[in-house]
């Protein structure tokens, strides 16, 4: 290495960045084998590949004086260096580690190699877009785009040469908005693989009926085994009895608004979200002391599904079907008798 001047490498992130040689060091570029150490066999590799643009880690920009070197030593072309920023973990606590789990501030876990995040039932495209904006800005204060979108756009140039800290939130977040852009019949099939690999047979006709109302709700395809477990396992659900009452509908009126509800629903044709919306809003707001019907319809979402988080309540009757029904509601009349 040169023991005076300077060396200068040019970054197209940083641009030119100059070292002065008197703080450089040899390195060894053959070991005793005979084998090449990296710093040479990238140069030459690189060469004869005809490599137009090197994008690496910007813990290499210290060996840049050596390879700029090592270009003008052997009067080759250098090709265009570009050092990428590291990406943080989500506490902003060091580099984010292929080898290592990834926690947040309050210790919880986040999703770092790509088949965690196929698990989890994170979509291809929204990882791409999120993973886009970590260090990079598609500027419009746009956060959803498509790749082809950013490739229109897309510049080396334009990255941020800050370490960035990875927004997971932001990652659920925008999983979310793709999965509510989704067809019903393709989203069907998105979230099917999850509900069969818990053992579940699949009804797709009764998927298409419950999942409308929950696309606003799910930010992971894997959150759908958790949302419509009351589909398919139908064990007595033994919601306790204390749940099934209202301090705006006591015993003796939630007694009365379930059995009118079980003979409503017995006969009611069509047996549709829309007309199961007209007759149990009617009947909750004669089943409260307010004539609000919002406490009998939460609660009689909870007798059916035994879940405190599930699908809106017309769609999951129709969901579960006139006989379920019908079945789970005997349950609470008697539990409540």
């Amino acid at each position: 290495m040169p023991l005076d001047g300077q060396t200068i490498v040019p970054d197209l992130i940083r641009g030119d960045i100059t070292f002065e040689n008197n703080q450089l060091t040899d390195a060894v570029l053959l070991k005793a084998s005979g084998l090449p150490t990296y710093h040479l066999a990238h140069v030459v590799d690189d060469h004869f590949m005809e490599i137009t643009h090197v994008t690496r880690g910007d813990e290499w920009l210290n060996s840049g004086p050596l390879h700029v070197q090592l270009w003008q030593a052997f009067g080759w072309e250098m090709p265009v260096y570009a050092h990428m920023p590291v990406i943080l973990s989500p506490s902003g606590k060091g580099k984010l580690s292929k080898r290592d789990q990834s926690f947040q501030e309050d210790g919880q876990t986040v999703l770092v190699r790509v088949d965690e995040f196929q698990k989890a039932g994170m979509l291809p495209a929204a990882v791409l877009n999120f993973l886009t904006n970590v260090g990079w800005s598609f500027g419009d204060d746009r956060e959803i785009f498509s790749i082809e979108e950013s490739l229109e756009r897309f510049d080396l140039k334009d990255i941020n040469p800050a370490p960035t800290q990875l927004p997971f939130s932001k990652m659920e977040w925008l999983n979310g908005q793709y999965i509510q852009a989704l067809d019903t019949a393709v989203l069907a099939e998105a979230v099917r693989p999850f509900l069969e690999a818990e053992g579940y047979v699949v009804d797709m006709a009764t998927l298409l009926a419950v999942l409308p109302p929950m696309k606003v709700r799910l930010k992971r395809l894997s959150e759908v085994v958790g949302w419509l477990r009351f589909l398919y396992v139908d064990e007595p659900l033994a919601v306790p009895a204390e749940k099934l009452v209202h301090k705006q509908m006591p015993l003796a009126r939630a007694r009365e608004a379930f059995a009118q509800t079980h003979a409503a629903l017995a006969s009611l044709e069509p047996f549709t979200a829309e007309s199961l919306a007209t007759t149990l809003t009617a009947l909750g707001e004669q089943a409260t002391e307010t004539g609000k019907a919002g406490p009998y319809l939460g609660t009689l979402r909870l007798a059916l599904t035994g879940q405190e988080v599930s699908p809106p309540l017309f769609e999951s009757v129709v969901a579960l079907g006139r006989e379920r029904t019908l079945r789970r509601l005997a349950e609470c009349i008697q539990a409540l008798e």
